[in-house]
């Protein structure tokens, strides 16, 4: 009987439905007039979360929580506005964000280029906050199908597993490696060594790396 050879399998890639989250706003400012009448507009699109302190606002960045958009005043009590951002431009880069100012300092404002945020005077035109939100929305909306397209796109590129694909787009989507084992029911060394063949794979050093370049590449294509 001839040789025949084996024409490949095409992969199918299947991605978990990605939830659709209640929107939610954080609003870090330390006058309660201002922080009030920011927090009537955006309670329209969603809920909203108000801190008023740099520390208070840390503490709720560590907390998790997937924000749809950041509202923050640049001179805090107790710290810089735009630390806050920078912290929270490290957890959710692709989340919209204000900073605001009675006195908007023109450094602040390259600085606030640079974290990929808009500036906004106060008081606030209740008009522009209401354009916040309702891109805030409509980005948030479009980015996990981004995502999982973009995650897609590379694990065919670089033939990664389904389970593979499956923990790459965890870590894009900003899920711990804690919970990633937990909700894959496998060990710590089972995940140890799928990400190390994701690794080899696309050769890079990190998960993290790894989960920046997607990152960029949809913030690129937005």
């Amino acid at each position: 009987m001839p040789f025949r050879p084996l024409t490949p399998r095409p992969v199918c890639l299947r991605f978990r439905p990605l939830t659709v989250e209640k929107p939610c706003f954080l609003v870090v400012d330390d006058e309660p007039i201002a922080s009030r009448s920011i927090e009537r507009v955006l309670g329209r699109f969603g809920n909203v979360t108000v801190a008023s302190s740099a520390r208070e606002g840390r503490a709720r960045l560590a907390a998790g929580g997937a924000w749809f958009g950041f509202v923050i005043d640049l001179w805090l009590p107790d710290g810089s506005g735009l630390d806050l951002l920078a912290l929270a431009r490290e957890r959710l880069p692709l989340s919209p964000a204000l900073l605001l100012s009675g006195d908007m300092d023109p450094r602040a404002v390259n600085a606030a280029f640079a974290l990929d945020a808009r500036c906004l005077c106060k008081p606030c035109p209740t008009e522009h906050l209401r354009q916040f939100a309702q891109e805030a929305l409509i980005s948030r909306t479009a980015i996990p199908t981004r995502l999982a397209r973009a995650v897609k796109d590379l694990a065919v590129k670089h033939s990664l597993t389904p389970a593979q694909t499956e923990i790459l787009l965890s870590a894009v989507k900003g899920i711990d490696r804690s919970s990633i084992v937990a909700a894959r029911h496998v060990s710590e060394n089972t995940h140890k060594t799928q990400v190390r063949g994701i690794l080899r794979k696309t050769r890079t050093l990190s998960l993290g790396e790894l989960r920046d370049r997607v990152l960029r590449s949809v913030a690129g294509a937005a």
